[in-house]
């Protein structure tokens, strides 16, 4: 029974000891300096492309899927998507669609979208599919942002213009 006492009278003393402390404010601090600003209208990434993520489709034609959920229902719709290749061991982004004619052949890539995913394909009229591999950025764009003075086939031009990442 003491010790139930004890306890008793101890916790009433810390409760009144640490209730009769006031907190005391310090002197406000320095203004911390803007952060970057961002921009909501325009979701952007890179992904990887292989040899392995082309399914064939007939001798002319190839396709893969990425995966990109930053495309929404309404951007799919009313926005813009833009997507930009980048072969292995090259530094230039190309948009697409792109064709790349010589005397033997003619070869195109080019892209749908959905919700969620962008499909590129790959079409050849020789027979012969080079199934790119390298970098794809694909750039979503909401229908306010579409109209930005910006040469959407210049991948540098448009992530100066939005300030994307490298």
């Amino acid at each position: 029974m003491k010790k139930l006492i004890f306890k008793i009278f101890l916790m009433a003393f810390v409760a009144v000891l640490f209730s009769n402390c006031t907190a005391k404010d310090g002197e406000t601090g320095l203004p911390g300096t803007d952060g970057k600003d961002g921009n909501a209208n325009v979701k952007a990434e890179e992904q990887s492309i292989s040899k392995f993520q082309w399914i064939d489709i007939n001798t002319y034609r190839a396709y893969a899927t990425l995966d990109f959920p930053k495309i929404t229902p309404e951007i799919a719709e009313k926005g813009l998507v833009m997507v930009y290749l980048k072969y292995q061991n090259n530094t230039v982004w190309h948009a697409l669609p792109l064709t790349i004619s010589a005397q033997t052949f003619t070869e195109s890539y080019y892209f749908s979208v959905e919700p969620g995913k962008v499909t590129l394909f790959d079409d050849s009229n020789d027979g012969i599919l080079s199934k790119p591999e390298g970098k794809i950025r694909i750039v979503a764009v909401s229908a306010d942002g579409k109209n930005a003075p910006v040469d959407w086939q210049n991948y540098e031009a448009v992530k100066a213009h939005f300030d994307l990442p490298n």
